[in-house]
């Protein structure tokens, strides 16, 4: 008869020691999840192993890529800079005995460093035949207001209104100190009427260079005022080789009557000044911009 040590029941019912508890049952069963780690362990590591081969290659083949063809950053684009559109303060049309319309328009330019050589703009004029557009331009310096003339205008029919679209600004940097630049001083203007066929009206005027450059052209707008100080007729003239500090006369003639009664004359001088290279090398920059409208 076998004693209980041996791992059969006593009769007592005493229970002797599980399968996992006899050493070659536990062997075998260790050693069988081992083997079945084994394939997955090694295929962690073969993965890891390939990733790191990845990131050492792909590093060096980045690297030479680099040394090959380095980083070259584009460039910096230049900021456009906050340029204020040229506002139309006022206009007027004329009308005189002979068909023609005058069209006068007071303009600013509220940029203190940007002038145009070339300012484009369309005025629109409406009347029995419907509107109808005539084109022109003008020149401005900066921080400047002036006067823009369109003369001699003729249609089919009878016109009533004129109306000024600015349609394009070709901006050039100068700088804030060009407007001084160019002084030129009216001096002791006169309207004369004449109440002559063919020369109804005269204005005349003297003109001072007071700047440093010589001027090949000064063009001149004259403007009669009412006593309420409203326009009430234009006319224009100008002056050819104004030398620096020298002073020369001009002469503005109207063909036909002036309506209403002269109380004042305003005289406006100006030079296009922007072709003239002694004067770009003084006050001129390097940035131009054009603005559509």
């Amino acid at each position: 008869m076998m004693d209980a040590s041996q791992g059969f029941p006593d009769p007592g019912g005493v229970k002797g020691p599980s399968a996992l508890q006899r050493p070659g049952v536990f062997r075998f069963y260790y050693s069988g999840i081992i083997k079945l780690m084994n394939p997955a362990i090694r295929l962690g590591k073969q993965l890891i192993y390939l990733a790191v081969f990845l990131f050492v290659v792909g590093s060096i083949c980045y690297l030479g890529y680099r040394w090959m063809f380095p980083y070259i950053p584009p460039p910096t684009p230049t900021p456009t800079p906050t340029i204020n559109n040229i506002e139309i303060i006022s206009s007027k049309l004329f009308s005189s005995a002979g068909g023609d319309y005058d069209f006068l328009a007071q303009v600013r330019n509220p940029n203190a460093d940007f002038g145009s050589p070339e300012v484009d703009y369309e005025v629109t004029f409406t009347g029995d035949a419907g509107p109808e557009t005539r084109t022109g331009s003008f020149y401005i310096m900066p921080g400047q207001t002036k006067y823009v003339v369109l003369m001699m205008q003729r249609f089919s029919q009878p016109v009533t209104e004129a109306a000024m679209k600015i349609k394009s600004i070709d901006w050039k940097k100068l700088n804030p100190l060009a407007p001084a630049g160019i002084s030129l001083t009216v001096r002791n203007p006169v309207f004369v009427p004449l109440n002559q066929p063919g020369v109804y009206a005269k204005a005349r005027s003297d003109v001072f260079n007071d700047s440093g450059f010589d001027l090949n052209l000064v063009d001149i707008v004259v403007v009669l005022m009412d006593a309420n100080n409203e326009p009430i007729s234009v006319n224009t003239s100008e002056i050819r080789t104004v030398l620096s500090k020298t002073n020369r006369g001009f002469e503005a003639v109207w063909t036909s009557p002036v309506s209403g009664q002269v109380s004042r004359v305003v005289v406006e001088a100006n030079a296009n000044v922007f072709g003239d290279e002694n004067f770009i090398k003084a006050y001129g920059g390097e940035e131009r911009f054009q603005q559509m409208y």
